[in-house]
């Protein structure tokens, strides 16, 4: 007999119909299929005492948008018979660019003020926000260590609306330029503000440093500089650095990989393992160190301590010769 023609016994306040569906589903134990977009904004009243399924969904949804698409016994889904919000709505995409490396910003967060619409650059800088209703929209973009943008947009039904940002450094108060003197940029170090940005970015947990965040501290050696990581753990042979362990577990439960590619696991002390070598690596070339502490569906299974993936600079990060 389906489940749904059984009498069960309900308690169900009143609340949100995100929270209140499941619940249902849960107590009926059924299964409740409803798109989350759908349930956004609708409170659902009490429900208590003993009845069917079918009866109990009935009063849970009644004087709300939603209704009952399909019924096969198993398995219910639920519709919204509210006009779909996002006909109509409009779009913004552009570029944003930071001016004072003259590069364009991978990961800066783009948000539209005053909704949960949210996203980030892409590696050439260009982002793209959608479902925007008609009008004007302030488009605020965040990045660390640069200032914060608050743009204006005018976005028109099914149209694309291009908006460039341009971000630039701090000012600071009581700062001046008016002496008519110069300051001359020796160096930079941009790459940890890049470091944290990915992290929050990432969908899964990772710690990124940037290799110019130690300068020349580590003389080129990846395990020196891999020990100022946290989570991560080093054996030794005398004073090098032989071996990394992630949360304790022994090194052959890690992966390392340049680039999201495989490093070659043969070594001189561990020939039969899958232990990789620092004597394999050098810093010089290398912009950023991620630590994957949880595994994404693009990485090897087989690391259950955690992945570290070396990102090589890009021609224009190397000095010159």
């Amino acid at each position: 007999m389906p489940a749904h023609a059984q009498e069960r016994l309900f308690d169900i306040p009143a609340q949100p119909a995100v929270r209140a569906i499941p619940e249902l589903a849960r107590q009926a134990q059924v299964q409740i299929v409803a798109p989350a977009r759908d349930l956004a904004g609708i409170n659902t009243p009490a429900i208590k005492g003993r009845m069917d399924v079918r009866e109990a969904l009935r009063r849970l949804i009644a004087g709300t948008p939603l209704r009952v698409g399909s019924d096969d016994g198993n398995v219910i889904t639920l519709r919204s018979a509210r006009p779909e919000a996002s006909v109509g709505n409009g779009m913004v995409r552009g570029r944003v660019f930071n001016t004072v490396t003259g590069e364009y910003l991978r990961n800066a967060e783009i948000r539209v003020e005053g909704t949960p619409i949210t996203v980030y650059s892409e590696d050439n800088g260009e982002f793209r926000l959608s479902n925007i209703p008609p009008g004007e929209a302030t488009i605020v973009v965040k990045y660390t260590g640069l200032q914060t943008e608050r743009l204006i947009a005018t976005v028109s039904p099914r149209e694309v609306a291009t908006l460039d940002v341009a971000l630039r450094a701090p000012t600071f108060a009581g700062s001046s330029t008016d002496d008519g003197s110069a300051i001359t940029v020796t160096a930079r170090r941009e790459g940890q503000a890049a470091a944290i940005m990915e992290r929050r970015a990432a969908t899964n947990a990772k710690t990124v440093v940037a290799a110019d965040n130690y300068g020349l501290l580590t003389m080129g050696d990846v395990g020196e500089f891999m020990k100022q990581m946290p989570g991560i753990s080093l054996d030794y042979t005398e004073v090098d650095a032989t071996a990394v362990r992630i949360g304790g577990l022994d090194p052959k439960y890690s992966t390392f990989t340049t680039d999201g590619a495989r490093m070659a696991t043969a070594t001189s002390n561990n020939n039969n393992g899958r232990q990789n070598s620092f004597e394999q690596m050098s810093i010089t070339g290398i912009e950023s160190i991620e630590l994957n502490n949880t595994l994404t569906a693009r990485m090897d299974a087989d690391a259950p301590g955690g992945a570290i993936n070396l990102r090589s600079k890009y021609a224009f990060q190397l000095k010159k010769c």
